[in-house]
């Protein structure tokens, strides 16, 4: 089992307010080389975790976000750090009822900072 799947596994059973910390602790000790994933560069997971804040700033209410996991996601490397992501969300809307929002992302990593190239959000 490799990293990305441990990450997987954990990742499923960690509250959601423990998982955005937990992940930007992971990506800060995997930036400053005090652990390592094999490769360097951007990842898939990264590219989906990076998305995210992007999605929750089209959200009515972000606060009550739950974003899809990477085994529900499809992450597509384009290369040169260019990735699409396409996913959902589970937010509530205007009325206070949760409702499920497909999105697809399109998204960059440019050194150490990741730059939005589309978002598109359809909502069922």
């Amino acid at each position: 089992m490799d990293l990305i799947d441990r990450v997987k596994n954990i990742a499923s059973i960690i509250p959601k307010e423990l998982k955005h910390t937990l992940l930007l602790l992971l990506y800060i000790f995997v930036s400053t080389g005090v652990v390592g994933c094999g490769k360097s560069g951007p990842s898939k997971t990264w590219a989906l975790v990076m998305c995210e804040p992007f999605v929750e700033n089209r959200l009515k209410s972000p606060s009550t976000a739950d974003f899809s996991s990477i085994v529900d996601s499809t992450v597509t490397d384009y290369g040169g750090g260019r990735y699409k992501v396409v996913a959902y969300v589970y937010a509530s809307n205007s009325f206070g009822v949760k409702t499920r929002n497909n999105y697809t992302c399109i998204i960059r990593s440019v050194g150490d900072k990741w730059q939005l190239e589309s978002l598109k959000m359809h909502d069922y």
